[in-house]
């Protein structure tokens, strides 16, 4: 919705916000793993929002993963899913029995892969 984007375009005007990625194709999974790809950092995710019922590959509209200081996400209301971590690898566990735990240049390569191969190859 429009109030979600005036939202999250405030915290990051407010210097709240240090990465942003919107939750489009390829759900959280792709979302967070291309974050953790553009910084070399991984995160640990434990818990996805209680509202969101979907796949971690799922599109979700309107929905942002932000990267901020905890306590600023909490005092903002926002629901904290993970963290940050310096070794760069991610780790998601969603309800579903789906998991994720993959070094980050592992992902680089799988994102990097189909445009590397060309054509049909």
């Amino acid at each position: 919705s429009f109030a979600m984007h005036q939202r999250v375009a405030g915290l990051i005007a407010e210097g709240k916000v240090r990465a942003a990625h919107d939750v489009s194709d390829g759900g959280f999974a792709v979302a967070i793993a291309e974050m953790c790809i553009a910084s070399n950092l991984g995160a640990s995710v434990a818990k996805l929002p209680q509202t969101y019922e979907a796949g971690l590959f799922d599109e979700v509209q309107t929905t942002y993963v932000l990267e901020m200081n905890e306590s600023d996400a909490k005092a903002s209301g926002l629901p904290v899913i993970g963290r940050v971590e310096s070794q760069p690898r991610l780790r998601i566990e969603a309800d579903a029995g789906d998991s994720i735990d993959l070094p980050v240049d592992e992902l680089a390569h799988a994102w990097q892969s189909p445009l590397a191969t060309g054509g049909g190859q």
